[in-house]
């Protein structure tokens, strides 16, 4: 079942679905639900995805825990998201653009692939050390001042932690499978600590925004004069450093290959 608001009526209300005991796929984005009562007596479901509605709290999933596996509640109201503990075979969950202070209810979702949970008020990184398969990990937007050693995350391969509040790089030297970090819009002044960031296919990039801006809740995007670091690990043979300006952001383009010319 799909229902886009954006296309017609808005739903207010989850209802009706008493009988449809096969359902895989529930999307309901861009309405008005208030709540999530109405979905718990779909034992069959895999995929809930509530996005862009104006949920408040986690609810009616309790039921779902033996089949869940997609759970999107991205952009609502939400400020606990403590009840997801319920669905231990989610491989993918997206809480983001909400109101949640804390990272709860994750600890045991060892079957975790994506966790989103940018643009939140998120200060301190945790309840991530069993989730050995997590390949994407998405914090920007948040509170966040250190990134903890999350050296346990050995198949991490995307971590987005920028605009937040660190100030050094730090937590992320032991992951070897990371292809894609993202540090824009922090306050970090100098680049150190980074893994050994092994090629998959093309140059591993990492974009550090130094300016010295207060303001960490910026876009993902580099405009208005801000100075951006971009460090290439590809195998090229080519060690020159060069820098373009694009809108006013100045860039240096650092290859850190092993050739020695």
């Amino acid at each position: 079942v799909y229902i886009v608001g954006t296309r017609g009526e808005k739903v207010t209300k989850i209802a009706g679905l008493e009988g449809l005991s096969k359902l895989e796929d529930l999307v309901i984005r861009s309405c008005l639900l208030s709540e999530m009562t109405g979905v718990e007596n779909n034992l069959t479901l895999r995929k809930l995805e509530l996005y862009d509605n104006q949920i408040m709290h986690i609810a009616s999933i309790d039921t779902l825990g033996a089949t869940l596996t997609v759970l999107d509640l991205s952009f609502n109201c939400i400020r606990d998201m403590a009840p997801v503990a319920a669905c231990p075979l989610l491989e993918e969950l997206y809480v983001a653009q909400n109101k949640l202070r804390r990272m709860d209810g994750i600890a045991e979702l060892r079957r975790l692939r994506i966790l989103d949970l940018g643009a939140n008020r998120i200060r301190v990184v945790e309840q991530l050390q069993n989730l050995a398969d997590l390949r994407s990990l998405w914090l920007g937007k948040n509170k966040i001042e250190v990134v903890p050693d999350l050296s346990s995350l050995s198949s991490l391969r995307q971590l987005d932690v920028q605009s937040n509040r660190l100030t050094q790089l730090s937590g992320v030297s032991q992951l070897t499978a990371l292809e894609e970090l993202y540090l824009a819009h922090n306050q970090i002044k100098q680049l150190e600590g980074l893994p050994g960031l092994r090629s998959s296919g093309g140059a591993d990039e990492v974009s550090v925004d130094t300016s010295s801006s207060d303001n960490n809740n910026m876009g993902s995007s580099s405009s208005g004069g801000a100075d951006e670091v971009s460090v290439d690990t590809s195998s090229s043979d080519n060690n020159n450093m060069g820098s373009s300006s694009s809108g006013g952001a100045d860039e240096v383009s650092v290859d850190t290959s092993s050739s020695d010319n």
